[in-house]
């Protein structure tokens, strides 16, 4: 059973805990404050469970994971967040959830409604961290969203998006200051090992 308590003082969450949506709105608007996307382990080779009790570690824990967003399942309605508008758009056989970036809507993935089981989570995590052609085995991602502004980052290129203003970025040059850029902007250390520097090598390259 996942430890609750660790869980929402990691994402600073204090309000009710009683099954609402406004409680889960609650709770997915801390969660990605708190807890940056990265995708080290799978760069690295190494494997990614997924039972409760190693999601747990790596979420409370070792304080990465994937950031949420608080969107309803509710077809063609704009759904504003601290960041952009969402929107999930009706298709023919499936939907899909787009993002309005500077007045333009961008699409960020589709989805159908059927059941998904255990097993098909676990084999689609399989081809995400052993497929060849996968881009989480070849490609550095991090990303981290604060009130006013979003953090990305892609390979060796730090992008920072402003609320309601311009966007930056910066080229990291070597690994050293990769890591230190995943630690002071993101709040990820990095895990100890030959396996991750060779990695982190390999997308500055």
């Amino acid at each position: 059973m996942l430890d609750l308590d660790s869980y929402l003082k990691r994402i600073g969450y204090s309000g009710p805990r009683t099954a609402t949506l406004e409680t889960l709105r609650a709770l997915q608007t801390q969660h990605p404050l708190a807890i940056p996307f990265e995708n080290l382990d799978t760069l690295s080779g190494r494997p990614l469970a997924l039972d409760l009790p190693s999601l747990e570690r790596k979420l409370v824990q070792s304080r990465r994971l994937t950031p949420t967003a608080p969107i309803e399942f509710a077809l063609d309605v704009e759904q504003p967040t601290p960041h952009e508008t969402f929107r999930v758009v009706r298709g023919s056989s499936e939907h899909a959830l787009e993002a309005n970036v500077r007045g333009a809507w961008k699409r960020l993935y589709r989805f159908d409604l059927q059941e998904q089981h255990q097993i098909d989570i676990e084999v689609l995590n399989h081809y995400i961290m052993t497929h060849a052609e996968s881009p989480m085995r070849t490609r550095l991602f991090a990303a981290r969203a604060t009130a006013d502004r979003r953090y990305g980052l892609g390979n060796g290129v730090l992008s920072v998006h402003h609320l309601h203003g311009a966007s930056e970025q910066q080229r990291i040059g070597d690994v050293g200051e990769l890591k230190r850029v995943l630690e002071q902007t993101f709040g990820i250390e990095a895990p100890a090992g030959k396996d991750v520097d060779a990695a982190l090598a390999r997308v500055l390259a």
